[in-house]
């Protein structure tokens, strides 16, 4: 009885941390206050730019995006175009993802960019639209501190690509759901054996 409600209590556990996203800041939704609609940073929690093009942040309606997750999304070209990374522990499997789209108006030559993990280019991309698509992979951990890289790599004008909702899960775990239908499975088994317990205690 006692296992079983250790498994209980290890199943809830890991569905509760499952898919927590190492990534900071993904979504970017801490950040200083803006003046307007959109500001410049030269970094916000989780994030740093290379060389001293700052990051820009707006709202979605700024940039003429949709299918945001939150208030903020990252333009990949502020001032000229930017290389922002962010610094993850870790040796696992993870899966990568991001949303990303093209700004209204703009060329889509404008609005390219690329994604490194760890100095190996992940996808060069020139997003077509202004709602946001989803880009999903696995991407391998080095045991120690890893580098994820967005770089803009379209016409160097200020406007370009937008980013958003970037997650670094593990991809070795079992979904949430799974682990709950396991510990649902052993809790019957937990209550009966408690209840028998009690049964003999009480005889006796």
């Amino acid at each position: 009885m006692k296992k079983q409600l250790i498994l209980l209590g290890l199943g809830l556990l890991m569905a509760s941390s499952v898919h927590a996203n190492l990534i900071v800041n993904g979504s970017f939704e801490n950040h200083p206050a803006f003046s307007g609609t959109w500001g410049l940073f030269s970094s916000i929690p989780g994030w740093t730019p290379e060389g001293n093009v700052p990051i820009e942040l707006g709202t979605p309606a700024t940039y003429g995006v949709t299918g945001a997750d939150g208030n903020t999304v990252m333009e990949l070209d502020s001032t000229a175009n930017v290389t922002v990374d962010q610094g993850i522990t870790g040796g696992a499997i993870y899966t990568l993802s991001f949303l990303y789209a093209e700004r209204s108006g703009i060329s889509p030559s404008s609005c390219m960019f690329d994604v490194y993990w760890n100095g190996n280019l992940v996808i060069s991309a020139q997003p077509t639209s202004t709602a946001m698509s989803l880009f999903s992979t696995t991407v391998t951990g080095n045991g120690g501190v890893n580098t994820l890289k967005f770089v803009g790599a379209g016409t160097s004008d200020s406007y370009g690509a937008l980013i958003d909702n970037v997650q670094l899960n593990s991809a070795a775990v079992p979904e949430p759901s799974t682990w709950v239908a396991g510990a649902l499975m052993v809790l019957p088994f937990g209550i009966q054996g408690l209840r028998a317990f009690r049964m003999r205690k009480q005889r006796a």
